[in-house]
């Protein structure tokens, strides 16, 4: 699908001048104007009749919540949010919770105050409680990235039992058994889920995952040098590493290496999410992709359909609410060169 990114690279200008073009509501020059207008044309773009809709009602504003920016995953997530908010014609405030479950309800409840559109969530913890805040407010929301087990919740998610799944099947199809795995922390819902894919996977294989073989990080690149540090400490023999994210499995491949081990010759390496440094690092990292665009695009679609539904007159007290299905997302290997079969 031809998306306004597109159009502002064909031709030449940022994606709120095309959105300026195609909603006619600021001003911009003749030329710009001409210049988009045969970019449209070019690409065969059809501009969202729903997003001309919203655009003509008052609360566009689409606040994003999430625990933090840092690494080039969250600054990719954040600009594909900022793409999708443009296609349908909302504006985006981006509240940063610092991991804080007091600061996250601050920022929620600032938003609702606010008039709020509505909320795309990616919570702290278990101990969140900003969803009580938002149905309370009957605020539309949508919960990404860290959804809880058994949540009746509108959510777009990963599906990171199977991302668990796909790094185990690859390291015991290359014919490893002593496996180990450097993972976020356990009181996020995707991070237990991540590891029990792995755990399981790896059982139907006859390969066990011992307590002793999982080291709890951070997320951090720091954290995977540590986890690192935390095997050799103990002895533990591994011949693969699966880290839940790629900064931790490159912490983990540079700590390797400055201890002599080869990687994949020695020591196999899986990340996990496909950020752009995956490729900029030797060996470059085999990971499980995490594909951030849909994700976005589809929790900002799924706010847009509960704002149609909330807007459209009910015709009787007995018509059926319109159903929000929840949308999970599939990850997927992307094989390079830091895993290799065991000699």
């Amino acid at each position: 699908m031809v998306t306004v990114a597109d159009i502002a690279k064909v031709a030449g200008v940022s994606p709120s001048t095309v959105s300026r073009v195609v909603s006619r509501k600021a001003p911009v020059s003749e030329e710009t104007r001409l210049r988009v207008e045969r970019a449209i044309k070019e690409t065969g773009y059809r501009p969202n009749l729903l997003a001309r809709s919203l655009r003509l009602k008052s609360g566009n504003l689409i606040g994003l919540v999430v625990p933090g920016l840092q690494g080039r995953g969250s600054s990719f997530f954040l600009s594909c949010i900022q793409e999708a908010t443009y296609e349908l014609g909302f504006n985006l405030i981006v509240g940063i919770s610092r991991n804080d479950v007091d600061i996250e309800a601050d920022l929620v409840d600032n938003y609702i105050r606010n008039h709020i559109a509505g909320v795309i969530l990616s919570r702290v913890s278990d101990k969140s409680r900003v969803i009580e805040i938002l149905e309370d407010a009957n605020v539309p929301f949508v919960v990404i990235d860290r959804a809880f087990e058994h949540e009746s919740v509108p959510k777009v998610v990963l599906n990171n039992y199977r991302a668990g799944e796909l790094a185990a099947r690859h390291l015991a199809g290359l014919g490893h058994v002593k496996i180990g795995c450097i993972s976020g922390d356990l009181s996020i819902p995707l991070c237990r889920e991540r590891l029990n894919g792995f755990h399981d996977e790896l059982a139907r294989h006859g390969i066990a995952l011992a307590d002793e073989d999982v080291f709890i990080g951070d997320f951090g690149y720091d954290s995977g040098r540590t986890g690192v540090q935390h095997f050799v400490e103990r002895g533990t023999s591994l011949s693969a590493i699966w880290a839940q994210n790629d900064f931790m499995a490159i912490g983990a491949i540079w700590e390797l290496q400055s201890r002599g081990i080869r990687v994949p010759e020695d020591l196999s390496v899986v990340g996990m999410d496909d950020m752009d440094v995956a490729r900029m690092i030797h060996p470059e990292l085999t990971t499980i992709k995490q594909p951030f665009d849909d994700i976005a695009r589809a929790a900002v679609n799924k706010i847009a359909k509960m704002r149609e539904i909330a807007d459209r007159p009910r015709l009787g007290d007995d018509e059926e609410a319109e159903e929000i299905h929840d949308e999970v997302i599939s990850p997927s290997l992307i094989l390079r060169r830091s895993t290799a079969a065991t000699s």
